[in-house]
């Protein structure tokens, strides 16, 4: 069956109701059919690349002032960077030694201009709230994370609902992911410690919706982490906002569903619309809409909804094995700084999870 072909026998299961609100049912069926299952296919594997913290040099700042000067060993830095890496749009700025905002207060990097090698100028949000300094030492590093995009007719789709797995490929370690902002805030409010990453935080959403984690401590080191994340299904939805077509050839609606299933979920969500809005479309009776919708739910009937999502339940189970992506619920996680460990591996001669050891402080 195909999309169109799909619309079109929905749009005539009701015919008091507009075509224009097929394509938002079918979407709104789908959305609320992935959600009714641990569904393997929507589970994800990807990578999230940190960038090496620039930090030598100085930086030249002035009160109340979004703009930061770079010297010349710190402006080289900057420009050997290249289009393949993290933009330093998507890092943050902050100094030593502050005096008034306190230890670590981070700027966002908004815009830069790299025009005088010798002297790159970053524009940084908000603006600074301490002192003025004409050779402040900085550090420029990425703290704060999106999940991996999918990209759906060549437009990235942040598709999102809950790692499964966060793994340092140079530690061979799982990072936590179950650390509350409010832990991490209660532990380090000023973000003290810069290394690497042992702990993968959420926090509030960004502005256009797009979920925003902290990686912590702060990376340091350039590495390269594997991920392995559920989607809730935005990726898959069959229409966009204006009810056309999206589905595309790189990422298809799970071979799991038959065309039965998705229709009759569609059917049932059509009736309880129209029960739900039967003044709306001056409906004298809803009585067999409402037949109609038991009918599909009758757990008698091995083709209605429930039997035929039992049915798809054990062929996901079958299809998408935990060994599909990896399980690696028996990997050792990173030591925990919140178990009062700190890290040392990269500078010290000595194994993983060296103990009282600060490698950068404020």
């Amino acid at each position: 069956m195909s999309i169109e072909t799909l619309k079109a026998r929905l749009s005539g299961t009701l015919d008091v109701l507009s075509p224009s609100l097929v394509p938002n049912i079918i979407n709104d069926s789908l959305l609320e059919i992935y959600s009714l299952n641990d569904w393997g296919f929507l589970r994800r594997q990807d990578f999230i690349r940190t960038p090496a913290m620039i930090y030598q040099g100085s930086a030249a700042v002035a009160k109340y002032s979004n703009q930061v000067t770079l010297d010349a060993v710190a402006s080289a830095q900057v420009a050997a960077l290249t289009p393949d890496d993290i933009s330093l749009i998507e890092r943050q700025f902050r100094t030593f030694t502050p005096k008034i905002t306190g230890r670590a207060w981070l700027y966002n990097i908004i815009a830069y201009d790299a025009s005088d090698p010798n002297a790159v100028v970053l524009t940084i949000d908000p603006y600074f709230l301490d002192d003025s300094n004409a050779a402040v030492r900085f550090q420029i590093l990425k703290v704060y994370y999106n999940p991996p995009a999918v990209i759906v007719n060549d437009v990235p789709i942040i598709d999102f609902n809950g790692w499964d797995y966060f793994i340092s490929l140079k530690l061979q370690r799982k990072l936590h992911t179950d650390t509350t902002l409010e832990e991490l805030n209660n532990f380090d409010p000023a973000r003290f410690h810069v290394d690497e990453p042992r702990h993968v935080v959420p926090h509030p959403f960004n502005d256009d919706g797009s979920p925003l984690f902290e990686l912590y401590p702060a990376p340091r080191f350039e590495r390269v982490y594997r991920v392995i994340y559920r989607r809730e299904g935005k990726s898959l939805l069959l229409f966009d906002d204006e009810g056309k077509d999206v589905l595309n050839d790189e990422d298809k609606l799970p071979g799991v569903f038959t065309e039965k299933f998705i229709l009759d979920y569609s059917k049932y969500k059509l009736y309880e619309h129209a029960v739900a809005n039967s003044d709306k479309y001056n409906l004298k009776s809803v009585g067999k809409y409402m037949n109609l919708m038991a009918l599909l739910m009758n757990k008698n009937d091995q083709m209605s909804i429930p039997n035929q999502l039992d049915r798809l339940m054990k062929k996901d189970e079958e299809n998408y094995p935990k060994a599909y992506l990896g399980d690696y619920m028996h990997m050792s996680y990173a030591d925990s700084l919140m178990t009062n460990f700190t890290y040392g591996r990269e500078l010290s001669p000595s194994d993983y999870g060296v103990t009282n050891t600060t490698i950068i402080s404020f």
